[in-house]
């Protein structure tokens, strides 16, 4: 079994907090807990995992957990990351109405305002510029040599967005939510935003000799 914990979103301090999300492939429930982080920082119990953020600043770990059982063995862990800030900090998280502000934009979910084809709230999930079609970002789809693909996405920790993966054997059927196997985070800045570049594993399901996987974002 492996683990799917999705990106956590820098936080304020004194903030109501989020719920997180995180899950098994084997459908066993994934506990989660604080290792390090300011005091009062606590993540409630499956399924809501409640976050509360407490009244200080400063970084969170977050560890997500499965210890099997007598048909699975315990999944690798998993580890994640995140800044709780003041509101007026640079990496203070930010709805996509308010990034559309700072860019003086208009228009939906689907404007593409520097015509490179990513839309602007695409470009605002992955913290790229949208007046500069040179710094958008598309996710990276590469083989893994073992009848499954790597998928690559780059993830804004201001943005508050929920990332999940969707899948099907038939692009003439239905989408499913997929459950991928969270395998490398990496923290980096671009031009002075905190990122995060994401790996995931993804496998045709079981019988098949397809698949084709999208990602899909929401705003929190």
């Amino acid at each position: 079994q492996h683990i799917y914990f999705a990106p956590i979103s820098n936080q304020i301090v004194g903030g109501s907090g989020i719920s997180l999300s995180a899950v098994a492939d084997s459908g066993l429930p994934v506990q989660l807990e604080v290792t390090s982080g300011p005091d009062g920082v606590v993540v409630g119990p499956s399924p809501s995992y409640a976050l509360t953020l407490g009244s200080e600043a400063g970084q969170v770990t977050v560890r997500a957990w499965q210890a099997g059982d007598s048909t699975y063995a315990p999944a690798a862990d998993v580890y994640l990351t995140f800044e709780i800030v003041s509101a007026g900090s640079s990496a203070a998280p930010h709805s996509f109405a308010e990034w559309q502000s700072s860019y003086s934009l208009v228009g939906d979910v689907t404007q593409d305002s520097d015509g490179d084809g990513v839309s602007d709230f695409l470009e605002f999930a992955a913290g790229t510029d949208p007046l500069q079609a040179s710094s958008s970002v598309r996710p990276q789809f590469t083989s893994s040599g073992d009848d499954g693909f790597i998928l690559t996405v780059q993830v804004s920790r201001r943005a508050a967005v929920q990332v999940g993966v969707e899948s099907t054997s038939d692009l003439g059927g239905d989408w499913t939510t997929a459950i991928p196997e969270l395998i490398s985070v990496q923290d980096a800045t671009l031009d002075g935003e905190p990122i995060q570049i994401m790996q995931l594993r993804v496998r045709p399901a079981e019988g098949s000799t397809q698949g084709f996987w999208q990602f899909k974002l929401e705003e929190l």
